[in-house]
């Protein structure tokens, strides 16, 4: 038989799930554990939601791949990687971060992330770049240099919601 431990705030948390006069919290907390947390408690910061974005062969601004900011939080974004699975057909170069502006597709390219980094071979590129994106702004991807045709591969990344 396996036993199964709980916090106290755990416990206190499925309590107040469970009451049968206090409605309110279920509507509110239905977001699990770190929503009444973040109520009860204040500041709570969770562990970083996982980003995986899945690479379009596109030499539009912003046209490799695109995550807006929805939280209605600034973001601490940290721990990006370049997953190239197939590399481009000739060479090009990739440049990956912050793009506050209301359009994405703006023609800037963000470098917060990656710089210029080649995608002419397959690999897993790390960056030890963090940054913050503030709410509703984005990280983008675009082509810094050369064609993407023929690229296959993915931006992975951990996004923290940083409590006000």
């Amino acid at each position: 038989m396996t036993e199964q431990f709980t916090t106290p705030m755990e416990e206190e948390f499925q309590q107040a799930l469970a009451s049968e006069q206090d409605g309110e919290v279920k509507a509110a907390f239905s977001g699990g554990l770190d929503d009444y947390l973040s109520a009860i408690v204040g500041n709570v910061y969770r562990l970083g939601d996982r980003a995986n974005l899945i690479l379009t062969a596109n030499d539009a601004a912003g046209g490799l791949a695109i995550w807006q900011n929805t939280t209605g939080h600034p973001v601490l974004v940290d721990g990006g990687r370049l997953y190239v699975k197939t590399a481009s057909t000739g060479a090009c170069t990739v440049s990956v971060g912050l793009n506050a502006a209301a359009n994405p597709l703006v023609p800037a390219v963000a470098t917060n992330m990656f710089s210029g980094q080649s995608v002419a071979a397959t690999g897993v590129f790390v960056s030890a770049t963090a940054f913050i994106v503030p709410k509703d702004a984005y990280v983008v991807a675009s082509v810094a240099s050369g064609a993407s045709a023929g690229l296959v591969g993915n931006l992975l990344f951990t996004a923290v919601v940083v409590a006000a």
